[in-house]
């Protein structure tokens, strides 16, 4: 839309400029015609001939009469006249013009662009709602294979130590084989903590944390601290679009 408001503006401007010089070398010709003529044969030289003749100097009168009309209203007729052509003119190109654009370009009205809005908000609702629903899936794997919700919400303040690590045992064991399963992770950097290791200058801050003293550019010279972990692959099932995702384990009733 703003380019064919602006091709009209352009062409609205040239085809009046083109209009109003045409009107004024047409002006100027005619002009100098009836000004030429007239001072080559003098009104009085032609009145004179026609002495004899009344009906010819009839005629040669309302020739003069008719020449000085032209040469009164030649300006404002030719300016109406040559202004009628410009906007007739300006007219043909505009819908040439738009018709051109409607035929090349996609089709862009003010309706889709409006509905598309909507639409783009919904589809950000879905992916989000579908992140949503692996990542409480895979809490739910980790609570079906090793009952890890259980465990963090059961008070363990009553327990020893012993009972405790007893408990856990079971538990870790069965979330790191559902972690395997899942995301299969591996160490961000194959080293063991507390080596030494060089920081490059193209080390990527999402991968590496740096702490304690840092200061000046890369590359650093540290210790290894944690070695991170990196899911090696992310092989969640694809899951059903039926069903409340946000159920990370169901109820079990024992019916007596």
């Amino acid at each position: 839309m703003n380019r064919f408001k602006a091709f009209s503006r352009r062409s609205m401007i040239m085809i009046f400029g083109i209009m109003a010089i045409l009107a004024l070398i047409v002006d100027g010709a005619v002009y100098f015609c009836v000004t030429r003529f007239f001072s080559i044969v003098p009104v009085s030289a032609i009145q004179k001939a026609t002495v004899g003749s009344p009906e010819l100097g009839t005629f040669i009168d309302r020739g003069v009469e008719f020449f000085f009309t032209i040469k009164m209203f030649l300006v404002p007729a030719t300016g109406v006249l040559f202004f009628f052509f410009a906007v007739i003119a300006w007219i043909v190109l505009r819908l040439i013009f738009k018709a051109s654009v409607a035929k090349y370009d996609p089709p862009m009205s003010g309706k889709k662009s409006v509905d598309s809005e909507p639409e783009s908000l919904d589809r950000k609702k879905e992916a989000q709602a579908e992140r949503q629903r692996y990542y409480l899936h895979l809490i739910g794997a980790l609570q079906r294979e090793g009952r890890l919700v259980d465990f963090l919400e059961e008070d363990i303040s009553p327990y020893s130590d012993e009972q405790v690590g007893a408990a856990v045992r079971n538990i870790h064991e069965n979330c790191r084989k559902t972690i395997h399963k899942y995301l299969s992770p591996k160490p961000v950097i194959m080293k063991s903590e507390g080596e030494n290791i060089i920081v490059e200058i193209d080390f990527d801050p999402g991968a590496v944390k740096l702490t304690g003293n840092v200061a000046g550019d890369p590359p650093f010279n540290g210790i290894l601290r944690h070695p991170g972990w990196r899911a090696e692959r992310v092989d969640l099932p694809r899951l059903s679009a039926s069903g409340d995702f946000s159920i990370l384990a169901p109820a079990e009733v024992e019916i007596e």
